[in-house]
């Protein structure tokens, strides 16, 4: 990797968590039941979670402000939530009211966790913050799943006219 890619990575790296920390105090009351997240989004990735959920551990990947936490919990699984904001992590906490796990981590990154410890993995939207290699983004977060592991569920949708790579992404819309 070059040391421009470096820099440029950790600088895309600083201005997400930077951002996100200054949105985590208003986060869940501006997310929780707007049009999008409240009604599109969550719905729309808690339709594919199997269920019982009740002695899975689940990791939320990508956790922001526990919304997914605090319905998985509620669901029975234990809780594993997981982001790159400080800020979006203690919200989180605090919604589930002490009940979960939750830890600062860059998904990028090889995650904080024993291999093989996660019976589920939800990831909602946040892929889309991560590099052009989701690929190799995607084996570090599978390297936690357990081999009786009952399901993996990544949602990313992009909410835009048209379905031109955006720039520095390679391949077609749909990746």
């Amino acid at each position: 990797m070059s040391d421009q890619h470096c820099a440029d990575r950790d600088e895309h790296v600083r201005s997400t968590r930077d951002a996100y920390d200054r949105l985590a105090p208003v986060w869940s009351k501006a997310t929780d039941e707007g049009p999008f997240n409240g009604f599109l989004e969550r719905p729309a990735l808690r339709s594919l979670v199997p269920r019982p959920l009740t002695g899975m551990t689940i990791l939320d990947a990508g956790c922001g402000s526990g919304a997914q936490c605090e319905w998985l919990l509620g669901e029975g699984a234990d809780v594993v939530g997981v982001d790159l904001s400080p800020g979006m992590v203690e919200q989180a906490d605090r919604r589930c009211q002490g009940r979960g796990r939750f830890l600062v981590a860059d998904l990028s990154e090889p995650l904080p966790l024993e291999p093989s410890s996660i019976h589920g993995i939800t990831c909602s939207l946040a892929l889309l913050y991560l590099g052009p290699d989701r690929a190799g983004n995607l084996l570090e977060i599978v390297s936690v799943f357990r081999e009786d592991g009952t399901e993996i569920v990544i949602h990313a949708m992009r909410m835009r006219r048209t379905y031109e790579p955006l720039p520095r992404e390679t391949g077609n819309a749909n990746d």
